[in-house]
């Protein structure tokens, strides 16, 4: 049980200390841009580099907290942008970047469609794909148009996504 002595800064360290052990798989640099998440961390880590020798690390820990609670919404807007940097550069480094889905055709515009017609009818008996593949061919050129002018924005889509997407990053 921790004593009443044991102060808001000392608190502060047991915080980072936790944050370094469940890193313990990230390799060093990555630890550090975790720590960089949280703009009062930042600003404490770029203020232990100035510690004295002889003052132990939670007593000056509460005078960096002190001095954190006295700077003002300006001073401490550029620790805020570093933060800001640090999670959106976290976030794309655990972002996995899935290729594109291919175009779809124009039969499976018309199946969809038949699958949530059933759903909203609330039929229990499945679709049978042969019955769907030969209502799409006694489809109307009018009605058929529908679809294919479907299926054509779906692979003008496509086509963007893959000139966007980069397997590399």
């Amino acid at each position: 049980m921790l004593s009443s002595r044991v102060t808001s800064g000392y608190m502060t360290v047991l915080a980072a200390r936790s944050m370094a052990v469940t890193a313990t798989s990230r390799s060093s640099s990555e630890v550090k841009d975790s720590t960089k998440k949280n703009p009062y961390l930042h600003f404490w880590r770029l203020e232990m580099k100035n510690r004295p020798e002889g003052v132990r690390v939670g007593k000056y820990t509460t005078l960096i907290a002190e001095k954190w609670r006295a700077l003002s919404d300006a001073e401490k807007a550029p620790y805020f942008q570093e933060a800001e940097a640090a999670q959106k550069k976290i976030r794309s480094l655990t972002e996995k970047k899935w290729k594109p889905v291919g175009p779809r055709s124009a039969l499976i515009f018309f199946t969809k469609e038949k699958l949530v017609a059933v759903r909203e009818s609330k039929r229990r008996a499945p679709v049978n794909g042969a019955d769907v593949c030969v209502q799409f061919d006694a489809l109307s050129p009018s009605d058929l148009q529908k679809y294919e002018d479907m299926a054509a924005e779906d692979k003008v889509r496509y086509t963007k996504e893959m000139a966007e997407w980069n397997p590399k990053e």
